[in-house]
């Protein structure tokens, strides 16, 4: 490139030439003490603007043959023929899919344009469906014929949409007449005052980030904090990245807890158990990771007595039903979560978020997805809470195990709920 004042002597004339020089190098000087003051931030910007791959095509000669060659277009005009292999593929039913499809089509429509066709919404909820079964962008993009850039998008506007559109539907916030109900179900199933259990996960995060220009890989965490239903639902669901050396120290830093402190949803008001004239509150049942609070339930940390024995075996029959299993059916629905989550951290919250929604809107589809063997590594437990303390919420601790372990607690025996679970639950457990 030619130096600034050969340029400028080239191209003017002389008597105006020796003025647009000073002005020139005028510049040039500021221009290099803003170079000397620039922040990081913008030398990172320009050391990734300088290394940014200028783009060769404007589509890559395999895409266009989607329409053709695709993996949607060729199979699945198959498989609406045979119900069994679309729940496979799929891992929902068609009437589930035709469904959800009609609620999220208006939010992942996109407009046809004279420069390239848009793809419809149904290939891009297949497309978000085959991700979240735990196949990676590599694999969808050859076979559906469509860029990396591309799958992802059509994953994460998908996932949006579901959040926005779908979670009113499948997973309401909840008021008085949801807990009253799930009050209800767990009463007939031996527990009164339960309004839910409640549980977390740490959720491992496989990313990618870039810096200075080159990908790097990290492995974080992410806490799942959730309430169940006795249909195995979600009521609440939190996903953040809350710190705490304790699951007490998580709890009080989370949204959900902060909700139950400040008691942001209304609940439900204290009512006697069957049999007894005293007042207890509604309880959430929890585990050893939560924190003691007046309306949460958790193990006794060193039971003393068969009724605190009898007491714990309670709350872990129920965490093992409908948490436990919970985190269970989720991952073999959606098993991105076998092996952690690869994806980045802008939008794994919402990716999160719309697999616990779906899971609700799911619950009761006819889809069976054999016994399959997987390790979980994409969940570990939260760490357990610090020492507890006696003080007035361990007093109503103690009067609901006095209450299991009386004669005035009715329980339905282990055949009337394996009947109301269903079959499928016999098999489980």
């Amino acid at each position: 490139m030619a130096d600034p004042l050969t340029f400028s002597q080239f191209f003017c004339q002389d008597s105006e030439s020796n003025s647009e020089v000073v002005q020139n190098q005028t510049c040039d000087s500021n221009t290099e003490e803003n170079f000397d003051n620039e922040s990081p931030k913008d030398s990172e910007r320009k050391t990734k603007v300088k290394t940014r791959k200028k783009r060769t095509t404007w589509t890559n000669e395999l895409w266009l043959t989607r329409d053709t060659e695709g993996e949607f277009a060729v199979l699945f005009k198959k498989l609406q023929q045979d119900e069994e292999n679309f729940k496979l593929y799929f891992r929902m039913s068609q009437k589930k899919f035709y469904d959800l499809l009609q609620i999220l089509t208006p939010y992942i429509r996109k407009k046809w344009t004279p420069m390239r066709s848009a793809i419809d919404p149904n290939e891009r909820l297949a497309v978000t469906m085959k991700y979240l079964s735990g196949e990676a962008y590599s694999s969808i993009a050859s076979r559906y014929r469509m860029g990396i850039t591309t799958i992802a998008k059509c994953v994460f506007e998908t996932c949006d949409a579901i959040c926005t559109a779908l979670q009113p539907l499948a997973m309401p916030l909840p008021n008085e007449e949801t807990f009253h109900r799930t009050e209800q179900e767990f009463a007939r199933l031996g527990f009164p005052n339960c309004l839910g259990v409640m549980d977390g996960r740490f959720l491992t995060i496989h990313a990618k980030s870039t810096k200075t220009g080159q990908k790097v890989h990290r492995t974080s965490s992410l806490v799942l904090l959730c309430i169940v239903d006795s249909n195995g639902k979600f009521i609440l669901v939190d996903v953040g990245n809350y710190n705490g050396d304790t699951g007490s120290g998580i709890f009080s830093n989370s949204k959900l807890g902060t909700e139950i402190e400040l008691h942001t949803f209304r609940t439900l008001p204290d009512k006697a158990l069957p049999g007894t004239d005293k007042k207890l509150p509604h309880v959430f049942v929890g585990n050893a990771s939560l924190p003691m609070k007046r309306n949460i339930l958790r193990p006794y940390g060193s039971p003393s007595s068969d009724t605190e024995l009898a007491f714990n075996d309670k709350l872990a029959e129920f965490r093992e039903r409908f948490a436990d299993k919970c985190f269970r059916d989720l991952c073999d629905k959606f098993q991105i979560y076998s092996d952690g989550i690869q994806t980045s951290l802008k939008n794994v919250e919402k990716l999160i978020m719309a697999t616990c929604i779906l899971h609700n809107f799911l619950i009761d589809d006819d889809v069976f997805f054999g016994e399959e063997e997987h390790d979980n590594l994409g969940f570990s437990d939260l760490p357990l809470c610090a020492k507890e303390k006696k003080n007035c919420d361990a007093l109503i601790r103690d009067k609901f195990a006095e209450y299991f372990v009386s004669s005035n607690s009715q329980t339905e025996n282990v055949s009337e709920i394996s009947k109301y679970h269903g079959s499928l639950w016999q098999q489980n457990y």
